[in-house]
């Protein structure tokens, strides 16, 4: 690596990566290039819509846990629909639409010291066929998600009055999963886009720090 990009992404720890054609920068919900802004806004604006609700989720979650303590402990009068409705509400948002935030910003756990270690040819190959392999999961997981969706409303699902559920239709908590699937679906397909249409010597989607896009970048 140039001494001189090492020193300004050592100074910079914003500036991921630094290629002839720009340089990637990590933001909260995700990366922004100079190729690509547009598809950058686009994905980091669905990974911030799915981090918020995934956030909503869990502050959520944690506020109604306390007040079921209070209400059990100190005035002996539990609430009795919050198991359930952490479980198919805020459970399920918090893991669905967290995964697309993730996913975008790069949390998700990576180890990378064997993969860098692969001539550019073979990094490229593996990027696109990791690429498929997300997005064909994805678009499972959207369409099942969708089918079960689908199912609650033709029947009619809605948990009874009097019981430890609110009388809320199923299909409003079983709606999370494709419609989170199908937002990380269109951010994976995005990136699979971009890595196809780069062409065979370059990589477009790998924002590992220090990477580069391109092998002419000295």
């Amino acid at each position: 690596m140039n001494a001189d990009i090492t020193d300004e992404m050592t100074a910079n720890p914003m500036v991921i990566r630094r290629s002839a054609e720009g340089e990637a920068k990590r933001t909260m919900f995700g990366y922004t290039t100079d190729e690509h802004p547009l598809l950058d806004r686009i994905q980091n604006g669905l990974s911030m819509v799915a981090g918020l609700i995934a956030g909503t989720c869990l502050v959520a979650l944690v506020a109604l846990t306390c007040t079921e303590v209070v209400a059990r402990l100190v005035f002996g009068k539990p609430l009795g629909w919050n198991v359930a409705f952490t479980e198919k509400y805020l459970l399920v948002g918090s893991a669905f639409f967290g995964i697309v935030t993730a996913y975008r910003s790069g949390a998700h756990v990576a180890v990378t010291s064997i993969f860098e270690k692969f001539p550019f040819p073979v990094r490229k190959g593996l990027l696109l066929v990791t690429h498929v392999l997300v997005v064909v999961i994805f678009a499972l997981v959207a369409w099942f998600g969708l089918q079960a969706m689908l199912s609650a409303i033709e029947l009619g699902e809605v948990p009874p009055i009097g019981s430890t559920e609110l009388s809320v239709p199923e299909w409003v908590w079983k709606s999370f999963v494709p419609v989170a699937s199908a937002m990380a679906l269109i951010v994976a397909a995005i990136d699979l886009a971009r890595e196809a249409l780069a062409g065979p010597f370059a990589i477009a989607t790998d924002y590992e720090p220090g990477d580069f896009t391109t092998e002419d970048v000295r």
